[in-house]
């Protein structure tokens, strides 16, 4: 697919891009599947989160291929989230339009690493990728530091953006709720659910960080579930 059709999907709405694939094709099949549930998945909060993130991969690319959309959702979250609900008529146009505003212009500092942004040793952390929380990096260097970028990255940050994290909780939810407590309520299974997916993160996290000092990150297992054998070969 080429760079300019990529670009033409990414800022079109789902509604306009429906109309490119009209063919019997398999790709046209597909790209009807996808975009028909595209707006689902891409919502403000992950395209916000997007922008947002302090991986520097993430922060170019983000900076590069932003589109009305991008701009639709932060105006979309700042309304829900920054601006003050008991706030009514022209009070609450002007809050809305200046937090916009100081928004776009501490999201210009931010991934230009001007002034509250400059230091190097901010960044560091984020360039170690999966190490470091998004959510925890903007509570550290910019929550206190903006008026309106910090809070509004700290709350979408560290909410799920993707469907990989909802699979693995339902995944615990089946787990919670199986045999004879399959009849547990909702409020002490979510709480079961949460103490035992912190305590797999942590059983995680411990168990990388072991075969890490052994100098042993990949275990025959990993091969295995990539279907590969020890010497890196397609299994039969």
């Amino acid at each position: 697919m080429s760079k300019k059709l990529l670009t033409i999907i990414h800022h079109l709405r789902s509604a306009d891009l429906l109309s490119l694939y009209t063919g019997t094709s398999l790709t046209d099949e597909v790209m009807r599947f996808w975009i028909k549930r595209r707006d689902k998945l891409i919502y403000s909060y992950s395209l916000v989160g997007y922008l947002l993130s302090p991986n520097q991969t993430i922060m170019n690319h983000a900076y590069e291929n932003r589109s009305l959309i991008h701009h639709e959702a932060v105006v979309d979250l700042i309304r829900k989230l920054i601006v003050d609900p008991k706030l009514v008529g022209y009070k609450k146009a002007w809050n809305l339009a200046e937090s916009i505003n100081t928004f776009w212009d501490e999201y210009h500092l931010f991934v230009n690493k001007q002034k509250m942004f400059k230091f190097d040793h901010m960044w560091e952390p984020a360039a170690r990728g999966d190490r470091v929380l998004a959510y925890r990096w903007h509570q550290r260097w910019s929550l206190h530091m903006t008026k309106v970028l910090g809070k509004l990255a700290c709350i979408v940050e560290s909410k799920i953006l993707g469907i990989g994290t909802a699979e693995r909780n339902w995944k615990q939810v089946k787990l919670m709720k199986s045999g004879q407590r399959s009849n547990i309520g909702s409020e002490k299974c979510k709480k079961q659910v949460t103490l035992y997916g912190q305590y797999q993160q942590v059983k995680a996290r411990a168990k990388v960080e072991k075969l890490s000092s052994a100098g042993k990150l990949w275990e025959d297992a990993d091969f295995k579930s990539l279907k590969m054998d020890e010497y890196c070969k397609d299994m039969v």
